[in-house]
């Protein structure tokens, strides 16, 4: 059994470890980088983790679970009359608040994924794939309510808005012009209302695509919310 003093020199080997990972990816971070970034000899990582393989194992292990257990866990505290417009909304801030806090593991987990071997790549996909069918499964409620379209493939739509988080990565700056807030209502807005002109018909601009923009009613699909 590990001693306080050992887990807390391993916590701060794996924040070290996300920090340098998630600046220089899998191939060019190095043990020796680790161990100065974490305040220690490089050979006394491999007490805590035998291979550079082992550490990123944990790294992956952490950052699949970092963003999803707290946005399950969002939408499980929630009233059980709760409607899937305000689950899938609630999930997609918290999801949102989860992805843009910086935090180091996530950063190194999105910046690992597709550099790691496959086989490793392929284990860590499966909290994801998880992941994903906790989505899917709002999107069928969704669907269910009369909120989403039921055409929609649930799949893709879970994808089309949560991908979109991703590359918030890249170009978010905390303190600047959006806040995660201000982001996450934002893709909520044209998740649910669209992006294109409430006024236009879209079937006569594109006689060709199969588009759905308008309800029978008239309403524009967001109206189903109000």
């Amino acid at each position: 059994m590990k001693t306080p003093k050992a887990v807390n020199k391993r916590v701060r080997i794996l924040e070290a470890a996300a920090k340098v990972i998630a600046e220089k990816g899998y191939a060019a971070a190095t043990m020796a980088e680790i161990g100065e970034a974490a305040g220690t000899f490089a050979g006394s990582l491999y007490y805590y983790f035998p291979s550079k393989d082992a550490l990123v194992e944990a790294l992956l292990n952490i950052g699949t679970t970092t963003v999803s257990e707290p946005v399950i866990a969002s939408v499980a505290a929630l009233p059980s009359q709760t409607g899937a417009y305000q689950k899938i909304k609630t999930a997609l801030d918290k999801h949102v608040a989860r992805m843009l806090e910086e935090d180091a593991f996530i950063l190194a987990y999105w910046r690992l994924i597709d550099q790691v071997p496959s086989d490793m790549r392929e284990h860590h996909r499966k909290h994801p794939r998880a992941y994903g069918d906790f989505w899917r499964g709002l999107m069928r409620e969704g669907q269910a309510e009369g909120v989403l379209r039921s055409e929609l493939d649930p799949n893709l739509a879970q994808l089309f808005l949560l991908g979109t988080t991703i590359y918030a990565l890249d170009w978010y700056s905390p303190g600047g012009k959006l806040n995660p807030q201000a982001i996450s209502d934002s893709l909520a807005d044209m998740f649910f209302g669209g992006i294109a002109s409430r006024d236009i018909e879209l079937n006569r601009l594109a006689p060709q695509a199969k588009v759905n923009h308008r309800r029978k009613s008239g309403r524009p699909a967001s109206d189903a919310m109000r």
